[in-house]
């Protein structure tokens, strides 16, 4: 078909009270010719009430009701959306080329802190993740931008040239308060990295080499 369309839902709870997941996905596909083809992939998931490991060392100075052997747990919620664009071109049967564009965005924010206790509950504690300026230490706004092209070349059977081209941006800070699309044009004013890979695979036939030694023994 020149169209097909996945759409699906999922919704988790847990006996802890409060915690829930909800899921969303929209993955539809476009072939414009037997050569052309387009692929988009939507995920948005938001996890509330979910328990994450923090570390202490991130306080600049010990907040009360913990010492150096008790292990933080947070309480946060999350909103990940993972958004990529794939575009495929097939020269022939044995070479062709992939572009893909792909947006991840996941944004953490805590309500609550306790130290982990024997039974695995944590035991909350009086403390508000918050350093003595009053920011909060462990929210997090991440964020990686990938752009990737990659040519295959089938050379012989079951061997092949692979050459990729990756473009990414990473971007990990505390800025919560900006909507997608203005977070999604934030991160371009971060650095960027390019790398270049070349890798080959060549399939050896071993019962064809053995045979050739036989032969020549």
């Amino acid at each position: 078909k020149p169209l097909a369309l996945d759409v699906n839902f999922s919704y988790r709870w847990f006996d802890v009270e409060g915690r829930q997941n909800f899921g969303f996905g929209f993955l539809p596909r476009i072939r414009f010719s037997d050569r052309i083809s387009l692929f988009g992939n939507l995920a948005i998931s938001n996890n509330r009430q979910e328990p994450g490991y923090v570390s202490r060392y991130l306080i600049p100075e010990q907040t009360g009701g913990w010492n150096d052997q008790d292990v933080l747990i947070g309480t946060r919620d999350r909103w990940i959306v993972d958004n990529s664009v794939s575009g495929r071109y097939i020269f022939n049967n044995k070479m062709g080329f992939t572009l893909r564009v792909r947006h991840y965005w996941d944004r953490v924010t805590y309500s609550a802190f306790g130290k982990l206790g024997e039974d695995g509950v944590p035991d909350l504690l009086d403390f508000d993740g918050r350093d003595p300026s009053g920011h909060p230490v462990f929210d997090q706004n991440f964020n990686i931008f990938n752009l990737d092209l990659q040519y295959n070349w089938r050379f012989a059977p079951g061997s092949d040239l692979i050459f990729v081209w990756k473009n990414q941006i990473f971007s990990n800070g505390r800025k919560l308060d900006s909507g997608y699309f203005r977070n999604f044009s934030e991160l371009f004013d971060h650095p960027q990295t390019n790398s270049i890979s070349v890798r080959v695979l060549y399939f050896l036939d071993y019962l064809d080499v053995e045979r050739r030694i036989r032969r020549e023994v």
